[in-house]
């Protein structure tokens, strides 16, 4: 009887080390975790443009709303802007605000640790908080309603005129990773920077001054918003690429 039970008992754990084995594959490949880093930089000149000598824009703070930050190793469907093959790794779920730097200083916004692997992407949401969320800062919502809340928030001036721009556009944003970056065992830090044109916010394609307070022209400054991000490899906080310093 002593040696069925010891036969039992070895059957059973060799059946759960089995599962542990199993679930464990998924990330077996993964490695130690790595210090990863997200950052925003703005070109240094946003604070005034220019298009003629009559007219002049001026900034004086910006800031976005996000949500769902994600750093990807797969490829995307081009046809269907999904990810490929995806193996993802979150960065940060929960809403946060970015108030993005004008002085052209690249600021850390996100720490975080990731597993070894090859990351090609970086996705997060500009997001418009949803009626029923608590919402981080009072300037992305007026009131209850959809219409009164925000994911970006510009404060500035327009040929002399002090102007509140507020977006209701929602996006989920998938943007390349230029280079990719690479952790391994040997890698024990990593920042990517998200570089933020703001200076095109307001330009048409033919670089000519979009007036904020127009809404005829707020469909337009949402697009160039939502094209504004690049991302790049940048652990020396520089706002250039790693392989091209």
């Amino acid at each position: 009887m002593r040696y069925t039970k010891n036969i039992r008992t070895l059957l059973s754990l060799s059946i759960g080390l089995a599962v542990m084995a199993g679930c464990d594959s998924t990330n077996s490949t993964q490695g130690d975790l790595s210090t990863a880093s997200l950052s925003f930089q703005v070109p240094a000149n946003t604070v005034m443009q220019k298009t003629t000598a009559d007219t002049l824009l001026r900034i004086e703070s910006a800031k976005i709303y996000l949500r769902s930050i994600q750093f990807h190793s797969g490829l995307e469907d081009s046809s269907e802007h999904e990810m490929m093959d995806d193996d993802s790794i979150a960065v940060k779920s929960d809403p946060m605000v970015v108030n993005l730097d004008l002085t052209g200083n690249t600021n850390s916004v996100v720490v975080t640790e990731i597993p070894s692997g090859t990351y090609k992407r970086v996705s997060f949401r500009l997001h418009k908080p949803e009626n029923s969320e608590t919402v981080l800062d009072s300037d992305f919502v007026e009131g209850t309603g959809g219409n009164q809340r925000f994911s970006v928030v510009v404060q500035g001036s327009y040929d002399g005129i002090n102007f509140t721009y507020k977006s209701r556009r929602t996006a989920n944003q998938h943007v390349d990773i230029e280079p990719p970056i690479v952790i391994t065992d040997t890698v024990t830090f990593v920042n990517v920077t998200m570089l933020v044109d703001v200076n095109s916010w307001f330009m048409d394609s033919d670089s000519t001054m979009l007036n904020p307070s127009d809404s005829s022209n707020f469909t337009e400054i949402d697009n160039a918003i939502v094209r504004s991000f690049k991302a790049i490899k940048d652990n020396n906080h520089n706002g250039c690429r790693d392989d091209e310093d």
